[in-house]
This record gives C-alpha cells, sequence and structure tokens, in this order.
C-alpha cells in the first residue's frame, strides 16, 4: 500500500515538474516583441507551482522510509525554480526600465544610472536559501546578486540582514560570530565567496552527479523526467562555470581522481592551487611523477604485489601437480587388493562394477587416496 502511495505521490510531483518546465520553455523562447504580460502571468503562476510542490515533496519524504534518495530531485527542482525566478525578475526590470525611459527621457539623461537604480523596488519573491551546498552556490549568489548585493538602494544593514534571513547550516555557522553591523556585510559576504565559490569543487559535484545516474529499468514518465532534469540541470550548472578548459578533459581528470588514494588526492588538490581546471596531460604528468618518485623510493617493492601473486600461482600449481602425482601413483601402482586381480585397481572389472560402499570401503581400509 505504501509503495503504491510513493509511486502516486511521485506521478503527482512530475505534474509539478512538467508545469514549472512549460513556464521554463516559454521564459526561453520569449522575445522583446512580445507583451511582458505573458511574462507576469507566469511569474504569478510561480508561487503555486511552489506550495503545490512543496507540498508534494514534504509528503514524499514523510511516507518513505528512505528520504534521502529524493534530496537530489529537491535541489534539482530548487535549483530550476530559483533560476526561472531570476531571469524572469530581469525581463520585467529591463521592460520597466525601457518603459521609464520612453515616458520621462529627459529625466532620465539628466539624472543618470545613479538614479536608475533607485526607482527599482525589491522583487516581491522569495530569496533562496543556502546551506553550504557547493553545487547550489552558483544559483544562490546569482539570484542574491540581482535582488539584494547589486541593488543600490538598499542599505548594508540591510542587506546583511537578507543575507542572514538566507542562510542555513554550515553558511549560516560560517557568519555567525559577525554582528549586524553595516560594515560586517562586506566581510560576511566575502567569506561566503571565498568559501564557496570554487569551481573545481562545484563542478566535481556536478560531474559525480551526472556519473552516478540511476539505472533505469523499465519505461516511465517521470523517471525520464527525472532523469532529463537531472542531466539538464547539471549540463547547464557545468556551462554556467564559464570552465576555460575542454570538458571531456574536465570529466576525465574528475573520474580519476575519485579513484585515488587519498594522500595521491591531497597531493593533487594543493598542486591544483588557483587552478582547478588543468589540462588532462597534466594530470597525467602528475601521476607519473608520483609512480616514478615511489619507484625511487621503494625499488624493491614496485612489482611486490604482482610477483607475491605469480608465486602462489605457481605454488598452488605445484602442490596440484603433486596432488595429480601422489593420485596417479596410488592407482597405478597398487594391484586390487579386493579381488586379488593381477590389474591396476582402476583397471579392475570386478572393482569398477562392484558396488560404490564396497569400492569406497576397499579405498579407505587400504588408504589409496
Amino acid at each position: 500500500m505504501a509503495d503504491q502511495e510513493i509511486k502516486d505521490v511521485i506521478r503527482a510531483r512530475g505534474r509539478v515538474q512538467v508545469n514549472l518546465t512549460r513556464i521554463q520553455t516559454f521564459v526561453r523562447q520569449y522575445d522583446e516583441s512580445q507583451d511582458v504580460l505573458n511574462i507576469k502571468l507566469r511569474m504569478g503562476r510561480l508561487e503555486g507551482i511552489w506550495n503545490k510542490y512543496e507540498e508534494i515533496q514534504d509528503r514524499l519524504e514523510s511516507i518513505d522510509s528512505d528520504p534521502s534518495k529524493h534530496d537530489d530531485f529537491r535541489n534539482d527542482f530548487e535549483a530550476k525554480f530559483y533560476d526561472l525566478n531570476v531571469k524572469v525578475q530581469r525581463i520585467i526590470d529591463k521592460h520597466d526600465a525601457k518603459s521609464s525611459e520612453q515616458v520621462h527621457p529627459t529625466d532620465a539623461s539628466e539624472q543618470g544610472s545613479s538614479n536608475s537604480h533607485n526607482s527599482l523596488k525589491l522583487p516581491a519573491i522569495m530569496l533562496p536559501i543556502f546551506s553550504g551546498q557547493y553545487d547550489r552556490w552558483i544559483s544562490f549568489s546569482d539570484m542574491f546578486r540581482a535582488m539584494i548585493h547589486e541593488n543600490d538602494s538598499l542599505p548594508e544593514i540591510q542587506k546583511f540582514h537578507y543575507l542572514k534571513s538566507s542562510l542555513s547550516g554550515e553558511a549560516e555557522r560560517l557568519v555567525s560570530n559577525l554582528p549586524m553591523t553595516a560594515n560586517n556585510y562586506t566581510i560576511a559576504w566575502k567569506l561566503l565567496v571565498e568559501g564557496y565559490e570554487h569551481k573545481g569543487l562545484i563542478a566535481a559535484r556536478h560531474i559525480r552527479q551526472l556519473v552516478g545516474l540511476k539505472q533505469l529499468h523499465k519505461e516511465s514518465a517521470s523517471e525520464f523526467a527525472e532523469l532529463v532534469n537531472t542531466i539538464s540541470n547539471n549540463a547547464n550548472a557545468l556551462q554556467a562555470l564559464n570552465i576555460q578548459a575542454s570538458f571531456s578533459d574536465v570529466i576525465i581528470s574528475q573520474i580519476i581522481t575519485e579513484k585515488l588514494d587519498s594522500t595521491t588526492r591531497k597531493a593533487w588538490e594543493l598542486k591544483l592551487n588557483d587552478l582547478p581546471f588543468p589540462p588532462l596531460k597534466d594530470f597525467i604528468t602528475f601521476l607519473e611523477g608520483r609512480r616514478r618518485a615511489l619507484e625511487s623510493l621503494n625499488p624493491g617493492k614496485v612489482n611486490s604485489h604482482s610477483d607475491t601473486r605469480s608465486a602462489d600461482v605457481k605454488g598452488n600449481k605445484h602442490m596440484k601437480d603433486r596432488r595429480n602425482t601422489n593420485t596417479f601413483i596410488s592407482t597405478a601402482t597398487f594391484k586390487c587388493p579386493m579381488f586379488k586381480s593381477a590389474r591396476a585397481l582402476y583397471k579392475c572389472d570386478k572393482f569398477c562394477n562392484s558396488r560404490l560402499q564396497d569400492r569406497r570401503a576397499v579405498v579407505t581400509t587400504y588408504n589409496l587416496f
């Protein structure tokens, strides 16, 4: 019963995701020749979609015995929702700014760009919550910058208030010791940027999610929707990092890094320093250097594992040959003691045709094994 309920809730969540994707597709294809009212109406629907999603997701996580397996979907959906909010708000802000210029062309030219910021109002949309996950930092920082950080009409103390209210978990603890003052806002924002704007770690998280996609065992609309959503979100997030390197190099390097021992991996991370995406050939050169160093430090142990395994194989073969030889000697040398035959035991017709328990008794009695 619980399994069926979980399936029903997942299907309902899939329908909510489809509604969000439709708006996302419309916004992507929108151009300035269209009526901006179409964008504003869809923005009004976003809050309803979010409330419905929260209701369904909370229900799903409460009835599933393993709610953690829904974390990836929650993270992907929330990132998609917040990114869409930012894009919609920017379209509306751009339209409103143009409309203001058309109504007051002289004022706009005289007042300059400084007053254009003062004419903007704080967007009436929810601020994202950042808990310290590296792969969520880019979407959070983009939205927070657009809504709060770059809004010159807001005083620093108010920006700090919005920042603290948008943090939770590890990220919140990072700035928790800073008193609520105007000067501390810049310090707090710098701490977050230095702590989480690490493109290498962010890319690693997205690549890990792509490589770890679960196997689909049957056709399912909801699972396909989740699969496509995960691929799109992670691929778009990687592109948004503006990585100045080959994607294949980045992905292959990350897969190899996951296979390294902790000491080598730490040495590689320290070597990277401020270059998170070196060419693959540099990574291979590093690994080759580690191999040469290990050979120099332990020349007698380079092939110890393979030599030991080879010795074990040879030893096992020797023992097997020895057992086979013993068996051959036993069966070939002894005459049949049961029927006093002149023939070897294994050639004695009477012995071979006798009952199994009788043959076994002869072998045991005369130690012919």
